[in-house]
């Protein structure tokens, strides 16, 4: 959709200067992503992962609901100038 939106931008002006640099300045982000992609293959040496090669649960922290609510229980039986001290303290 940037695309067309950046194509619009330089043959109509629609507030951007015309011509190449309008398209530029609104096509930029296309720069970016083809930078920081080369980038990072560099680095990691691996270039785009399908989706069922992402982990996303592995280190994952599982939420302990009983003692949280409890923590929370605590604080909502406290008077409202300890809620405020405990914001600083």
């Amino acid at each position: 959709m940037q695309f067309y939106t950046a194509i619009y931008a330089a043959v109509d002006g629609g507030g951007e200067p015309a011509g190449a640099e309008g398209f530029f300045k609104s096509y930029l982000a296309f720069f970016v992503v083809i930078a920081f992609y080369i980038v990072g293959w560099a680095w990691k040496r691996s270039t785009w992962k399908k989706i069922s090669e992402i982990d996303v649960d592995s280190g994952r922290r599982e939420i302990d609901w009983e003692v949280l609510n409890k923590e929370r229980a605590r604080y909502a039986s406290w008077p409202a100038w300890r809620k405020v001290l405990s914001k600083f303290f």
